[in-house]
């Protein structure tokens, strides 16, 4: 009668009827750590329910074959929460995993699509769904997704016309120089996204990024001039001649330079060019 004698859950024979005949505490005990037998045996027992299956669910023992059991049992997967566990597995047979990933949301979307180790038609479908989504979320959906999204989500939300989402976006950690330059050069972006851009702590030191913002018409007026600081000397003439660049800033990049009208011939190559106050 004394369990103890009867050795871990990880040596012997007669797991598998263990599991079975558990009880609902040495299940929910055992589901975390538990071999492959003795899970065998569990998802035959009367007494397991979603508790016990979500524990199972993160139980490196857990083979494919388990997993394909639990995805067939109406019971378990009509809970959200194993659904989500079951396709961000990399052990969930793909066929499975793939007609579970549409009943998703978005941050398990975001789960499965940066997670290489799952497979890869997986990820790409997990993508896609996100990047479809995008459009329906509400703002405060977008703005959460913007704060942690991969690479594969930045053009679509650099896109957008929200100005807290694109806010929140030029934290994240995934945005490279050359995202905030296409936002400031687009004459597409709305004047408050890029007065957002301008404001930047992160970008608005970027010469690159200031050169994009001074040269778009629709950055407003202040923060054209004020990105004009701290451009190179080259920068300014180059600004001066571009009948492109809004009138007003021509101006401002010639008084910048000393006022007086910049030559209209090519400027001769300087080797070093320091940053005009």
């Amino acid at each position: 009668m004394n369990q103890a004698k009867a050795g871990p859950l990880d040596a012997g024979g007669g797991l598998h009827s263990r599991g079975r005949a558990a009880s609902a505490t040495e299940l929910a005990r055992e589901a975390l750590f538990a071999v492959s037998s003795y899970l065998d045996g569990a998802l035959d027992n009367p007494l397991l329910d979603v508790g016990h299956v979500l524990l199972m669910l993160r139980n490196k023992h857990l083979g494919p074959s388990h997993l394909r059991r639990i995805a067939a049992d109406r019971r378990f997967c009509g809970v959200y929460e194993v659904r989500a566990a079951l396709a961000v597995n990399p052990a969930t047979p793909p066929a499975f995993a793939m007609n579970l990933v549409g009943t998703l949301f978005w941050r398990d979307l975001l789960r499965i699509a940066e997670n290489y180790r799952v497979y890869p038609p997986l990820r790409r479908r997990a993508e896609q769904l996100l990047s479809e989504r995008c459009a329906e979320m509400t703002e405060g959906e977008m703005v959460a997704l913007a704060h942690i999204a991969g690479r594969f989500l930045i053009k679509a939300l650099s896109q957008s016309e929200r100005p807290r989402v694109v806010s929140a976006l030029l934290g994240n950690e995934h945005l490279v120089e050359e995202d905030v330059v296409a936002i400031a050069r687009s004459s597409a972006t709305p004047p408050e996204i890029l007065r957002a851009v301008a404001g930047s702590d992160r970008w608005s030191s970027s010469r690159a990024v200031r050169l994009a913002l001074t040269r778009n018409p629709a950055t407003p007026v202040p923060e054209s001039l004020r990105c004009l600081g701290g451009l190179l000397a080259g920068d300014l003439e180059a600004l001066a001649r571009d009948a492109r660049v809004p009138k007003i800033v021509r101006i401002g990049a010639e008084r910048r330079l000393g006022g007086e009208k910049v030559s209209s011939r090519e400027p001769q190559p300087q080797v070093h060019q320091r940053p005009v106050s």
